[in-house]
């Protein structure tokens, strides 16, 4: 127990180590006319703390101040920004390159034996339809689904495909091991 409760104790400071030390391979694009960009190994930093701690942009604007203020980023950006950088779908490929690139310290150590799987993720979004089957139009959340490859020891996520939540699975096994 005492290594587990280490672990837990020290897991939200270590986790922005690691975050950082991935977000500095995060090359920044050219910059272009108008406004100057926020640093993008800045906000990616961001936007990944803030889905870690599942805070409410506002209330993480607290946490974001601790870690500009111990140099992990270079300033603390508004919470909109945040936001609109996680809407932001050009980030996607570079958020799954993060994972690829966080789950290659464990290939030594898996066997080789990976495991794929779906799951998902309800937003904040409505949807609306006529169901058939209860002759009535319904109301549900709107959902993405993660298509994950995972090694069966770490459960190093080693590589991540998002959809939309009628996809099905199968489509997505082969690209994942090839990623894998």
């Amino acid at each position: 127990w005492s290594h587990y409760n280490r672990a837990q104790q020290d897991e939200k400071a270590q986790f922005a180590v690691l975050l950082k030390a991935l977000c500095c391979t995060i090359e920044e694009p050219p910059r272009t006319v108008g406004r100057p960009r926020l640093p993008l190994a800045d906000m990616m930093f961001a936007c990944a703390y803030k889905v870690y701690t599942g805070f409410s942009s506002r209330r993480f604007t607290g946490d974001l101040r601790d870690m500009s203020e111990r140099e992990f980023i270079k300033n603390t950006p508004h919470f909109n920004s945040v936001s609109n950088y996680l809407a932001n779908d050009e980030l996607t490929p570079l958020f799954v390159d993060l994972i690829t690139v966080s789950s290659r310290p464990l290939t030594g150590v898996e066997r080789g034996d990976f495991i794929a799987d779906s799951t998902g993720f309800s937003t904040c979004c409505s949807v609306r339809w006529f169901n058939k089957k209860y002759g009535r139009e319904m109301d549900n959340r709107e959902w993405v689904k993660a298509h994950v490859m995972c090694g069966v020891v770490t459960k190093i996520v080693t590589a991540v495909e998002i959809s939309g939540w009628e996809a099905g699975d199968s489509p997505y096994f082969g690209p994942l091991v090839e990623q894998t």
